[in-house]
């Protein structure tokens, strides 16, 4: 199954909310990745420690993953890119390296 690294960043609208609404709907996409986690969707969630931008690995189809980062608009914004394993890299390598010989 392909996983993708997330970029997430909150956006402006999150951010131009009153305080007390702001907190109750960063909450409510903190239940959000939670259940995409519980689901397994979501392997992995990190908040950069400046605050607003943070990561996701998901695991999944292109559509499944699409689905998933539709849930956080309009506060979250995602840039969304496949990434693969140190030993998907090493196979790769290896494959080229005997190729060339």
């Amino acid at each position: 199954m392909t996983k993708w690294l997330g970029k997430w960043k909150a956006t402006q609208q999150l951010y131009s909310l009153p305080r007390e609404e702001m907190t109750k709907i960063s909450l409510s996409l903190h239940e959000l990745v939670k259940a995409d986690m519980g689901a397994g969707v979501a392997k992995d969630w990190g908040a950069y420690a400046a605050a607003g931008e943070g990561y996701m690995i998901f695991e999944g189809s292109e559509t499944q993953v699409y689905e998933a980062v539709l849930k956080y608009t309009p506060y979250i914004s995602f840039e969304v890119v496949p990434i693969i394993s140190l030993g998907q890299s090493n196979e790769v390598i290896k494959k080229q390296a005997a190729e060339a010989r």
